[in-house]
């Protein structure tokens, strides 16, 4: 009579175990449906080799399109008594107001390797890159506000840059997910990436497309000039990494990104890598925190069908550096003698 309650226990126990075990979400059947099993798009990495799905791909057609606007000012020279030394105040003048518009549409790729290991190709193809000057409150009138100290006009407003187009770089980049919720409930998911950009469109020159010679080469001003070209001429690492935890209808996550680019040397970057008296001759470091949450409201996994609302805050510091400013076209195309 002892052991029959024991024997009882067992049963019981191993009932629990195999009940702890089992999922819902996994079929049990062969003719069962595959259920959607990815996380939200911030950490989904596609891969291959799983029993049920040997090989996974996808192909993306992103078109973005962004508006960029600031204010320029510069130090006034005033001659008076205790101000900075180089001619020049802390006071501020009213140069001009910028404008850009860019049009972005993006070709990519994702091809699983292994399990949660992808590889990813870029190429966005910029269909239109408009940038103006136009008067900040009547800079336009005083032409004065854009002079150098000796008295030479810099460039005039409103100043129009030539529209670009074309390509400026593409990327590959490697996605791996180190832990996986859907595989290992008792984990979050955690995605780390590398990705090298490398640049190949016409390298970006200054231009003023209101001038007779649009994009004037300092080498032969006077000659017919150049291409404006589209690319930056610079190769970019970039690492990130990527947190996030569903939780019922809620995935919060948490990423960070850094980024270091490397100008080429064909490039007017890298042409001017080595002037004398600059302070620093490499472009900004930057990195960028990430924080949000993707809400899932209506999800029918067994079609592979899911509605979400991604909410975001995002952040980004630039560490001291050179790169191309509001003003490469003004005073790269500049005639004035100390542009």
């Amino acid at each position: 009579m002892r052991g029959r309650p024991t024997n009882a226990f067992r049963v019981l126990g191993a009932i629990a175990l195999w009940a702890k075990a089992a999922s819902a979400d996994e079929p049990v059947a062969a003719r069962e449906p595959r259920l959607l099993r990815e996380t939200g798009e911030n950490t989904t990495v596609i891969d291959a080799f799983d029993k049920d799905d040997p090989f996974d791909a996808n192909l993306l057609l992103t078109f973005r399109q962004s508006w960029k606007s600031a204010n320029i000012r510069r130090e006034t020279t005033l001659a008076q008594p205790g101000l900075a030394t180089g001619e020049f105040t802390a006071a501020n003048e009213n140069v001009a107001a910028y404008s850009q518009s860019l049009t972005v549409l993006e070709v990519g790729g994702d091809i699983g390797i292994y399990k949660d290991l992808a590889l990813s190709v870029r190429l966005p193809l910029i269909l239109a890159d408009a940038r103006e000057l136009s008067d900040l409150d009547g800079s336009s009138r005083n032409p004065q506000r854009l002079q150098d100290p000796t008295g030479a006009q810099l460039f005039s407003v409103p100043f129009k840059s030539p529209t670009r187009s074309g390509v400026d770089w593409f990327s590959v980049a490697l996605n791996y997910a180190i832990f996986n919720q859907l595989r290992d409930e008792s984990k979050p998911t955690w995605v780390i990436g590398a990705e090298g950009r490398f640049a190949i469109g016409e390298r970006m020159h200054a231009c003023n497309d209101n001038a007779a010679i649009k994009c004037p080469d300092p080498a032969n001003p006077t000659g017919p000039g150049r291409d404006p070209g589209i690319s930056r001429g610079m190769n970019a690492i970039i690492a990130n990494t990527v947190f996030s935890r569903r939780i019922g209808y809620v995935e919060p996550y948490s990423g960070f990104r850094f980024q270091a680019e490397l100008p080429q040397s064909n490039s007017d970057f890298g042409a001017t890598s080595d002037l004398k008296g600059t302070l620093l001759n490499r472009p900004p470091l930057v990195g960028t925190f990430t924080v949000g949450m993707e809400i899932f409201p209506w999800e029918n996994r067994e079609a592979f069908q899911r509605v979400v609302i991604d909410l975001r805050l995002r952040g980004s510091y630039h560490s001291p550096g050179r790169d191309y400013s509001e003003l490469y076209d003004a005073l790269g195309s500049s005639q004035a003698s100390s542009s």
